[in-house]
């Protein structure tokens, strides 16, 4: 830059200064402000250097390290603030773990009611054809005006010639005693065999050392039901008619006679129905095979009959035709 001076008197002179003056770029002319820059960029890299180099001395030598005291000032100094943020992050952290509990506590629940209605939904039916054994138990001690002392059926010993006994949740705290008529809504169970305070065993009217005095209805004919028979499909009894002269009709229904005091059979309990006749009239012996109404595979609810009826209730318990059992063979009517 060019720059005219002019003293007094004189001409007027022409006095050049380089550009890179005070002001100007250069080696000679750089600014202080360059100079720091590049300094600064030099001592980091010597202070990232020295700090490596310490912390790999200061781990080579573990606790013996002579820096150790260091550590543990700075560790001091850092120690409170880290406790501060530590108290400042706990109510979150707490609201955190609060809500996977109760997250959990939730899911909980709902496995446990989703698993109490599958539950219910399972035992539905049970529920639904207890109360229809129920209703048919009462309808039948209702009508026979039998005392009864109902149980349910907790064990079964089954063999299809062997003894034929169930054991049920009822005992001599209960009123039961031995030789007591036991019976369903359908009909005939058995006789109560031997007995405990809370349990007894019932032998079926199936076992094979069972027998039962019964008679027709309508006919008011005696015969003997006994156990020990069975077919490919049902459990079945035997029966033999007292008196060969009388008619034996296919599809009769039998009932008890009945015992001495009601003990070990009250009277009029349906026992099943009369099927393959056999046996010519008046010829001995004359016998058929008797179908039981009692479901003797799906035993449940019972009742114990503890005091025999007044009066005799044969015709008034007795099924209907329409209500018998399918026959396992139709047979003809003998004379």
């Amino acid at each position: 830059m060019s720059r005219l001076r002019r003293r007094p008197g004189t001409r007027p002179t022409l006095s050049i200064h380089s550009a890179g003056g005070p002001r100007g770029t250069g080696a000679a002319g750089r600014s202080p402000g360059s100079r720091s820059g590049g300094g600064g960029r030099m001592l980091l890299v010597l202070l990232v250097l020295t700090a490596t180099v310490l912390i790999s001395v200061d781990a080579r030598l573990a606790d013996g390290s002579p820096l150790g005291d260091a550590r543990r000032t700075v560790a001091g100094a850092v120690a409170p603030v880290q406790r501060a943020l530590g108290a400042l992050a706990q109510p979150v952290r707490d609201l955190s773990a609060g809500g996977v509990v109760a997250r959990d506590d939730r899911v909980a629940a709902l496995e446990a009611e989703v698993y109490r209605l599958r539950a219910q939904a399972r035992t539905a039916g049970l529920d639904r054809d207890r109360a229809a054994e129920l209703d048919a138990l009462l309808g039948l001690v209702s009508a026979g005006q039998y005392p009864t002392v109902p149980a349910r059926v907790v064990a079964i010993s089954a063999g299809q010639h062997s003894e034929r006994t169930v054991t049920i949740d009822a005992g001599t705290r209960d009123g039961v005693g031995v030789d007591m008529t036991v019976l369903d809504g359908d009909g005939l169970v058995g006789r109560v065999l031997a007995v405990t305070a809370s349990t007894a065993t019932v032998q079926l009217i199936l076992d094979p050392a069972a027998r039962v005095g019964v008679r027709m209805v309508g006919s008011a004919q005696l015969g003997i039901a006994h156990g020990g028979l069975a077919t490919d499909d049902h459990d079945v009894l035997g029966f033999e008619l007292l008196d060969p002269l009388e008619p034996m009709v296919d599809g009769a229904v039998v009932v008890t006679f009945g015992s001495p005091d009601g003990r070990p059979f009250v009277p009029g309990v349906p026992v099943g129905v009369l099927r393959a006749v056999d046996g010519a009239y008046g010829a001995t012996p004359r016998t058929a095979t008797l179908v039981p109404y009692v479901d003797f595979t799906a035993l449940d609810l019972v009742g114990v009959v503890v005091a025999a009826p007044r009066t005799d209730p044969r015709d008034l318990l007795a099924p209907t035709p329409a209500a018998t059992t399918t026959p396992l063979a139709p047979a003809p009517v003998v004379p």
